[in-house]
């Protein structure tokens, strides 16, 4: 499994163990999505990202919105990492996009 982390967050003190135990609970799964909590330090305000239902996941919703957040929230398998190509180096953002 990938985990990606941007270099100006941090993840919560026990996520990469939570992922985890996930993981070994249900090792068939390609992708995980979860919400975070995100304080903007220098803006002065926290917000916490509402999870997506998986019925009201689509295409269209992710293009029309980033539904999705950013990828410190998206745990991805390798191979499928790779199999897309990773992370777009042509993106200066929105890097996500590519998990469509």
């Amino acid at each position: 499994m990938v985990v990606i982390l941007d270099d100006d967050d941090r993840f919560a003190e026990n996520k990469c163990e939570r992922l985890a135990e996930e993981i070994n609970k249900h090792p068939d799964i390609n992708f995980i999505y979860h919400p975070a909590k995100c304080e903007m330090v220098n803006e002065g305000f926290t917000y916490v990202t509402k999870p997506i239902l998986p019925q009201e996941i689509s295409v269209e919703r992710i293009l029309l919105a980033n539904k999705i957040g950013g990828m410190p929230m998206v745990v991805v398998k390798k191979d499928l990492f790779l199999k897309i190509g990773g992370l777009s180096t042509a993106l200066r953002s929105l890097e996500d996009y590519d998990f469509c």
